[in-house]
């Protein structure tokens, strides 16, 4: 059995996700300043430094926000 902690929430963030999100207008995505970055390498290390060894993850909803509105001129 392997040992270590398991993380159930993990958010997984793609670039792609982040580049159609950002092109409809979702520059500040539930208030924050700008979009996290993410990746499969980065992710990995923060799990070996914590001493995880599973993370279910879990995928970015679509923000809960419209994007704020442009003028139609």
């Amino acid at each position: 059995m392997p040992s270590g902690f398991i993380d159930v929430h993990a958010h997984l963030l793609p670039d792609f996700y982040v580049r159609q999100a950002t092109a409809a207008g979702h520059t500040h995505p539930d208030g924050m300043g700008s979009w996290p970055s993410w990746s499969v390498e980065a992710h990995l290390d923060l799990m070996d430094r914590n001493g995880i060894t599973t993370a279910m993850l879990w995928s970015r909803p679509p923000p809960a926000r419209p994007p704020p509105r442009r003028p139609a001129f």
